[in-house]
């Protein structure tokens, strides 16, 4: 790849090298001359430089303040005097004339799931 340098000394890398090594707008480089050639490398802070990969996961949300009352949010999730869409359709369903909504649920326990043994496995399959 061939860039050009301009009247001001300033060359514009290339966007695979860029990308490749991780350059981003606003970081920091250093140059260095190493024999006859120029070394350009990223000023990494001790922040972007961190041993664990939780440094390159950033998240756009603002953080969540260390005194946050949860216990006090249960007004914002479900606000009081919400009209729930079960009891808004039951209350449709009733003007409207046709649907009995007022069928009562078996709230007895379910017997649990008895699996038996139905077929017999062949011995050379259980071998294997």
């Amino acid at each position: 790849m061939q860039t050009t340098l301009t009247s001001k000394g300033q060359v514009t890398i290339p966007r695979e090298i860029r990308q490749h090594v991780g350059l981003k707008q606003g970081m920091a480089i250093r140059f260095s001359i190493e024999g006859d050639h120029i070394a350009l490398r990223a000023v990494r802070s001790p922040q972007q430089g961190a041993s664990s990969g939780f440094a390159l996961i950033k998240s756009r949300r603002k953080a969540v303040p260390a005194d946050l009352d949860v216990a006090g949010l249960s007004g914002v999730a479900r606000p009081e005097g919400r009209i729930k869409r079960g009891s808004l359709l039951a209350h449709m369903g009733q003007q409207a004339g046709g649907f009995d909504f007022e069928i009562e649920r078996d709230k007895s326990p379910a017997e649990p799931v008895r699996f038996e043994r139905s077929c017999s496995i062949p011995t050379s399959f259980l071998n294997r």
